[in-house]
């Protein structure tokens, strides 16, 4: 009798599960997409090598801030592309398929949703901690 409750939620869990809300997160990860991809390009034009630089005593706090601002952008920005790479093969299902798109790939976009969510502000604080500290205006 287990057996045959455990072989039926097998099944039951391997049957695609329509989602309705595939379209609007797709286009939700596009603009973030956009938006990420613009940040990211501001932060490579902004590198900071951490051996060669030359931190001025009054710059201590700001170079603090921007060194904590690295720490917590590179964590998310290994997790945005990680996921990224998965939802932009989902996107086209999604597009195909609207509202029957397998529930594990709508998951998959609403991974990279989060993620996205997650690593705009970090690249914003990287940015403004970067122009504090260098003194950009």
């Amino acid at each position: 009798m287990r057996l045959a409750i455990s072989l039926l939620l097998v099944l039951v869990a391997m049957v695609p599960v329509a989602a309705a809300e595939c379209r609007p997160l797709a286009q939700r990860f596009e603009v973030l997409q956009e938006t990420t991809t613009g940040l990211i390009g501001l932060v490579q034009a902004r590198p900071v090598d951490w051996r060669a630089v030359r931190i001025p005593q009054e710059k201590r706090a700001d170079f603090a801030t921007l060194r904590s601002a690295t720490d917590a952008m590179l964590p998310a920005l290994q997790r945005y592309v990680a996921t990224g790479k998965n939802a932009v093969a989902v996107l086209d299902d999604c597009r195909r398929y609207g509202a029957a798109t397998p529930a594990g790939q709508v998951s998959i976009l609403q991974t990279a949703v989060i993620a996205a969510d997650r690593l705009v502000p970090l690249l914003v604080r990287y940015l403004v901690a970067y122009d504090a500290a260098f003194g950009v205006p």
